[in-house]
Parts: structure tokens; C-alpha cells; sequence
């Protein structure tokens, strides 16, 4: 698993892991929040990418950020890398859009 993998996991399970993962979790002064367990699968995830440096393909994670809903705007990130670039694609229009609007401010 890649370290944006490992990230992006810690970011969705940070309560359970702040709660019965973190090695401070008894300490009630400590504002770790599961910070210690995130560092410690870090530091696993390097080893093991430093135990097979002749298999590692190159880095292509992604990052996929929506702007709004009707035109969506795509940035891509290859960790290890310096790529950086964004496109957009346009959203066709459905039943639920036409119907289902924000309000507009009447001018």
C-alpha cells in the first residue's frame, strides 16, 4: 500500500484509531489524536519499500478533487514525481439536475 493510501485510511478510521489505537489514548493531556499510530505505519511503509528498491514501479497516485457539481475539475498528483496538472470534464445534464437546482439571486 502506498504512504497516500495509508493516509487516506488514517484520515477515515481517525476516531477508532485515536480511541483504541493510539498509544496516548490514556493520556488525557496528550493532543496526539492518533498521530503516533500514523507515524508508525509511515515508518513500516518505508522499510518495506527500501527491503524491495529493484521492484518498486514509480509513484502514480492520484488525487481527485471535485470543484462543482455540474463542471468537475480532475488534478492529478504523482507522488515522487513533478507532476502537477489539472483538466476538466463537462458534466452531461440528467433529470435529478434539471430539477434539483440551488437557489438564484434574483437581479
Amino acid at each position: 500500500m502506498s504512504k497516500t493510501g495509508i493516509y487516506l485510511l488514517f484520515q477515515a478510521n481517525r476516531a477508532y484509531i485515536s480511541s483504541y489505537l493510539c498509544e496516548q489514548r490514556q493520556d488525557s493531556a496528550s493532543d496526539c489524536q492518533g498521530k503516533c499510530y500514523l507515524k508508525k505505519e509511515l515508518k513500516k511503509e518505508t522499510k518495506r519499500e527500501q527491503q524491495l528498491p529493484g521492484k518498486k514501479l514509480p509513484a502514480t497516485d492520484l488525487i481527485l478533487m471535485v470543484a462543482n457539481s455540474e463542471v468537475e475539475t480532475i488534478g492529478v498528483v504523482a507522488l515522487g514525481n513533478d507532476v502537477n496538472f489539472g483538466y476538466t470534464i463537462r458534466s452531461y445534464p440528467t433529470v435529478a439536475r434539471t430539477i434539483f437546482q440551488p437557489p438564484q439571486l434574483l437581479t
